[in-house]
């Protein structure tokens, strides 16, 4: 287990299961909510479907979530990202 001390750390972590999710086990995220994100702890809700190739055109893939350029803000008691993929 990873001991994770920022909310930086947490963002990479859960975007890398989703991307995980969707090369490994062909699920695509398609809706999210944070129910709760602090430096130490993220609660998501995922929606999605299975992934099918005759429905959803994938372009380019992504290989991994990193933190080039990555920002995480709290702004007016909401939460602010970028992620460059």
């Amino acid at each position: 287990m990873v001991a994770l001390q920022h909310v930086e750390d947490l963002l990479v972590c859960w975007l890398n299961e989703l991307l995980y999710l969707m090369d490994g086990e062909g699920f695509l995220a398609r809706e999210y909510a944070f129910d709760h994100l602090d430096g130490s702890y993220l609660k998501a809700t995922v929606k999605g479907e299975s992934l099918d190739p005759s429905r959803h055109l994938l372009k380019t893939g992504v290989k991994a979530v990193t933190y080039h350029d990555l920002s995480v803000q709290q702004k007016h008691n909401r939460w602010e990202c970028r992620v460059l993929l």
